[in-house]
């Protein structure tokens, strides 16, 4: 099978990549706001599938990076129903939100602390439907009610859920942004 890959063009993905020493190499220390550390986490990654970067832990260059602002509002609501009748409330509940997020950052030179670039900002949104656990419901045939998240084969969740995946989403797009730009940035300072 070895042999067969080998004559059907195949390439490991790290031969079409630029060889190091025309890379440049770069370090990424925590990003300040990032509690969980997922956005350093993909900042590391996007650098590892850059043609143009590779990370190290003392590199050429430092990006320091700060979460500035992380918003997350309502957009969407629906009325609440009762569980026993499926009655109408007048009340309304959220079940649609848009996370923002907003970071801050800059390069610098590693041996010396210069500051290279910077500060330069990176923004990415998200919209996202959940369930409210209360309301997503239906009546069986005795009447009583059934939640439908367990029928709902992933179509419908919790908001904390839902929420922690736009996360991991959000913080993949904005480290993808980021080393965009720091690519750039690298490219005009050659």
């Amino acid at each position: 099978m070895l042999f067969l890959l080998g004559c059907s063009g195949y390439h490991w993905e790290d031969d079409q990549k630029a060889p190091a020493a025309s890379r440049t190499p770069i370090f990424v220390p925590y990003v300040q706001g990032d509690r969980e550390g997922v956005l350093t986490e993909e900042l590391i990654k996007a650098i590892g599938l850059s043609n143009h970067l590779f990370y190290a832990a003392k590199g050429g260059l430092t990006l320091k990076g700060a979460i500035v602002s992380q918003e997350e509002r309502a957009i969407g609501w629906k009325y609440r129903h009762l569980p026993k009748t499926g009655d109408r409330i007048n009340q309304l509940i959220p079940n649609e939100q848009r996370e923002e997020i907003l970071v801050e950052c800059s390069l610098f030179l590693t041996c010396t602390g210069e500051k290279v670039s910077g500060p330069f900002f990176v923004k990415a949104t998200r919209d996202y439907d959940f369930s409210d656990p209360d309301s997503a419901y239906f009546l069986t045939g005795e009447g009583e009610p059934l939640s439908t998240l367990s029928f709902s084969l992933g179509q419908l969740g919790s908001f904390q859920d839902a929420r922690q995946t736009v996360l991991h989403s959000l913080y993949r797009e904005l480290a993808r942004k980021i080393i965009f730009g720091v690519e750039n940035i690298c490219s005009e300072l050659e």
